[in-house]
């Protein structure tokens, strides 16, 4: 399936101030409209979308998010702070244990103190991991990541990078094949994503 993102809303011309400070730094002060474009999103690929902070990938997710043609998707947001939870991680997934631990193992949640704990009280790397397993245990076929595993040391991060990889290449040969789209600032999952 091809999504068709709309392109973005005109900006206002540069004020004299703003023309001003953009002469004095180098910069163009008018932004560029992005054309009309289309991101192919198949079930069974993962789609990495890089680049510096500002440039555009956050929006970039949403504008996927509200087309027409998107599938269900969860929205896993890595720089997000965690809502107030009332039951632990092992309680907070409705899978059988034999299905349950494997996937947060999967998605690095291996140690079993950390599944006694409620969300709320896990690291910001470990919360992020939480929302990941929540993917893998879920029926949504679409995952939107945007600041993919940038809470995470690199080591973690290439490691989940790889374990991610792994659950959709897998995922291709199931009923419920899915698509993973994630945003990064950071250059270093390439090779462990090997995006489609």
């Amino acid at each position: 399936m091809n999504i068709m993102l709309p392109p973005p809303a005109a900006h206002p011309p540069a004020s004299e101030r703003a023309c001003a400070i953009a002469a004095r730094f180098g910069l163009d002060a008018a932004r560029s409209a992005a054309r009309e474009s289309a991101v192919p999103l198949r079930p069974g690929t993962i789609v990495l979308i890089t680049g510096p902070s500002g440039g555009g990938k956050s929006p970039l997710l949403r504008a996927i998010a509200q087309t027409p043609e998107c599938p269900p998707a969860r929205w896993l947001d890595g720089a997000g702070r965690p809502r107030r939870h009332r039951r632990s991680v092992v309680e907070s997934f409705h899978q059988p244990l034999r299905i349950l631990l494997p996937g947060l193992c999967r998605a690095g949640l291996s140690e079993p103190r950390l599944w006694l704990r409620k969300p709320d009280e896990l690291s910001a790397g470990e919360y992020f991991r939480f929302q990941l397993a929540r993917w893998y245990a879920g029926r949504m076929p679409l995952l939107l990541a945007d600041e993919f595993a940038s809470v995470l040391d690199r080591t973690t991060a290439k490691v989940i990078a790889q374990q991610l990889r792994r659950f959709v290449d897998h995922s291709r040969h199931s009923r419920r094949p899915r698509l993973a789209v994630l945003a990064t600032a950071h250059d270093d999952l390439s090779d462990d994503l090997r995006p489609d």
